[in-house]
């Protein structure tokens, strides 16, 4: 039987061990309980949330079942309290159940990610996620493995996966003075100089997208797209190592085009990867370096052209030849003063088919807003272009009254010659030749000051200098 060998044919038996199993299990509580004390400058309590990626906090287990406590929450979250700098007294109890447990049974900040109510009616939004699961984190965890100033954690109701790291006296020092945060605010600040960082791995670029706390890779194979994210977490290396920004640290070592890491190191050159055969560092790439899906029911849907949020972006000849040209025809005729145009692909109201809708807004003298609408029917050729083959208005006073002076941006996307056009019915109009217009769709450089927003290109195919550039949104 388990624990016991036999020793003659009378039924004698020796235990394997010394002391009972409830022995031996509080015994190695004690063990935890001691070795949780006797950090001097605390812990670094790392917790892979279920639902937001990862938050770190600072520990400092005292006598009396005491511990201190910071939290990086308030450098993404409008938190009530500065997580991050004020320190908050709570209990804990080093308990023996099935195995050793650390139970944090008092509130502090670690409690904020696993509350159940991601916003509350008294206290606004607390973490952000789901009411009724909030981030599906722990305050209750299985000591796991002691190892070289390690032990590991899995939370006891949700299973997250945690770790805690005992901190030194340069790290305790620098979270004392808001690094938790901070390291959050060095990376946000680095990465505002890089648009769409990329990486090569194995000559394949891959786009990269550093989170708080968690990193996504994006890249094509075989004409497929994949998009891996991990969790991760800046560590504070930028504090104890005097450098612009921290390391990225991930829980697990990722896998990204057959290629493994366990971190993004930082260094005065930038971002890296480090596979073994050299560093592969992240470069700003001006724009993504995966295909753009725009188009009814893609990754993107829409596109707005405005120069007053383009500057630098939208480029002649279009802007001079298409877009202010319109604009200006529109002023010359009915002192109506040109907005900006907008691009959403949609279903058609009546034939459910998708088509694009053009929405030109404009305003009158006194300030007024209106809607003049097209929508165009478009086809997706097999190498991605697409063609506009077809247009007309929605019947519209808007339309009818303004196309003749908005004709270089509304014939830019498929052109319409009339024998008969009427201002006053669409029904009346007569079109004697329709010339559709194919597109290639591609990503934009955003050179506009101050924007991080995508930007997307239609390029026609016969007239490969006479971009459409628009802000894109989804």
């Amino acid at each position: 039987m388990l624990g016991f060998f036999a020793v003659s044919c009378e039924k004698e038996s020796i235990e394997l061990f010394d002391k009972s199993p409830d022995e031996r299990l509080t015994e190695k509580t004690t063990v935890y309980y001691n070795i949780l004390q006797e950090a001097p400058n605390g812990w670094l309590l790392t917790i892979e949330t279920k639902v937001d990626g990862v938050y770190r906090l600072w520990v400092k287990f005292k006598p009396s079942n005491r511990v201190d406590m910071l939290c990086d929450m308030d450098a993404t979250w409008n938190t009530a309290e500065a997580t991050s700098t004020e320190v908050k007294e709570s209990s804990y109890r080093v308990k023996a159940m099935q195995y050793p447990s650390l139970i944090f049974d008092t509130y502090n900040y670690i409690h904020l990610m696993a509350d159940p109510q991601g916003t509350n009616s008294q206290y606004g939004n607390i973490n952000g996620g789901v009411n009724g699961t909030g981030l599906s984190s722990d305050f209750e965890f299985a000591l796991g493995e002691y190892s070289e100033g390690r032990i590991e954690l899995k939370g006891r109701y949700n299973g997250v996966t945690a770790f805690l790291e005992r901190a030194t006296a340069a790290e305790e020092t620098a979270i004392k003075e808001g690094a938790l945060k901070t390291a959050h605010t060095k990376l946000n600040q680095y990465l505002t100089g890089m648009k769409y960082p990329v990486v090569e791995i194995k000559g394949k670029k891959v786009d990269v997208t550093i989170g708080n706390r968690s990193t996504q890779f994006s890249y094509l194979l075989d004409d497929n797209l994949i998009v891996s994210k991990y969790s991760s977490y800046p560590d504070l290396s930028a504090f104890t190592q005097g450098m612009a920004s921290s390391n990225i640290n991930f829980v697990l070592p990722i896998t990204v085009n057959g290629a493994e890491f366990s971190d993004l190191k930082f260094d005065n050159q930038g971002y890296y990867l480090s596979d073994g055969t050299g560093n592969k560092y992240i470069y700003d790439n001006k724009k993504p370096s995966v295909p753009l899906r725009f188009g009814y029911g893609l990754d993107y849907t829409q596109m707005t052209i405005d120069d007053t949020q383009m500057e630098g972006t939208l480029k002649d000849p279009f802007l001079t030849n298409v877009f202010l040209a319109a604009r200006s025809g529109l002023k010359t005729n009915g002192s109506r003063h040109m907005q900006y145009a907008n691009i959403d692909f949609q279903l058609h109201p009546t034939s459910g088919e998708p088509v694009m809708v053009l929405v030109i807004r404009y305003n009158n003298t006194a300030g007024t807003n209106y809607n003049a609408t097209w929508r165009y029917k478009y086809r997706t050729e097999e190498n991605g272009d697409i063609t506009f083959y077809e247009r007309e208005q929605t019947g519209s006073s808007n339309e009818r009254g303004r196309e003749p002076y908005l004709r270089p941006l509304v014939d830019y996307f498929c052109k319409l010659t009339y024998s008969v056009y009427s201002s006053s019915s669409w029904a009346n109009t007569v079109i004697s030749s329709i010339t559709p217009v194919t597109f290639k769709v591609d990503w934009g450089e955003n050179n506009t000051p101050g924007s991080s927003a995508s930007i997307g290109a239609l390029i026609p195919v016969n007239d490969q200098e006479n971009i459409c550039f628009g802000i894109l949104s989804k």
